[in-house]
C-alpha cells in the first residue's frame, strides 16, 4: 500500500497519477511526467513500481527511450525518490 502522503507529493510533482495493483504489487501510473530540458521527448508516460523489481527497491519504468545527457534525468528522478523517502 502506498502512503497517501507520498501519493501526494508525486501528484504535486507530476500532476494526474494513479495507484493500479498487479500481482500483489502497487504501480503508479504517471501519465505525463515531464523532463528536465536536454532531454527529449520532453514529456513521457512511466509506471513507478513502488516495490522490490528485478533486484532493485524501486523501479521507474518509461514509456520511451530518454535521449540526452543522463545527468539532467537523474536529477529529476532524484527529486522523485525524495518525494517517496
Amino acid at each position: 500500500m502506498i502512503d497517501q502522503s507520498h501519493l501526494e507529493e508525486l501528484k504535486q510533482a507530476c500532476g494526474d497519477v494513479s495507484v493500479v495493483t498487479e500481482g500483489g504489487v502497487d504501480l503508479v501510473l504517471i501519465p505525463r511526467l515531464v523532463l528536465p530540458e536536454g532531454c527529449p521527448p520532453r514529456e513521457t508516460s512511466a509506471l513507478l513500481c513502488t516495490g522490490q523489481h528485478g533486484g532493485y527497491t524501486t523501479r521507474l519504468f518509461l514509456a520511451t527511450i530518454i535521449r540526452g545527457k543522463p545527468r539532467h534525468l537523474l536529477a529529476t528522478l532524484d527529486t522523485l525518490r525524495t518525494d517517496l523517502s
